[in-house]
C-alpha cells in the first residue's frame, strides 16, 4: 500500500503581511474583536484567532501584552505597552529601598562573650 501524501505544513506565503495588517488594526486604537478583524483582513475567524496567539507571543518576547478586554459593547483586543507596568515596579522597589535606608534600627547590644572579643 503507498504511503499517504505528507501535508506540508509550512506557513502561509503572505503570513507576515496578514500579521502586519491585524497587527496594525489593533494598534490603531481601533476596537476589533476576532470576527471584525477576520471581515476587515478577508480571512476566516479561525485564522484570525491563529494569528492574534502568534503575534500575542511575539509581543511578550518585546515587552508588550495583546489583551482582550471586555467592555459595554463587547470584547475587543487591546495592545498594551509594559512600560508602564515597568516603571510602576521601578517606583516601588525605589520606595522599599528608601525605607530601607531611612530606618533607623535600635542599636544591638553586644552579648557577653562578643564584648571580650571586641573589647566594647
Amino acid at each position: 500500500m503507498p504511503a499517504a501524501p505528507r501535508r506540508d505544513h509550512a506557513r502561509h506565503p503572505d503570513a507576515d503581511n496578514l500579521q502586519t495588517k491585524i497587527y496594525l488594526r489593533i494598534a490603531g486604537g481601533q476596537h476589533h474583536n476576532a470576527s471584525s478583524l477576520a471581515a476587515a483582513v478577508g480571512v476566516s475567524r479561525a485564522t484570525v484567532i491563529r494569528v492574534i496567539t502568534q503575534l500575542r507571543r511575539e509581543l511578550a518576547r518585546e515587552g508588550a501584552d495583546l489583551v482582550t478586554v471586555r467592555t459595554t459593547q463587547g470584547w475587543h483586543y487591546e495592545l498594551r505597552n509594559d512600560e508602564a507596568r515597568v516603571r510602576a515596579r521601578w517606583r516601588a522597589a525605589n520606595r522599599r529601598i528608601e525605607g530601607l535606608l531611612t530606618h533607623r534600627r535600635k542599636p544591638t547590644r553586644l552579648k557577653p562573650d562578643d564584648e571580650i572579643i571586641y573589647g566594647e
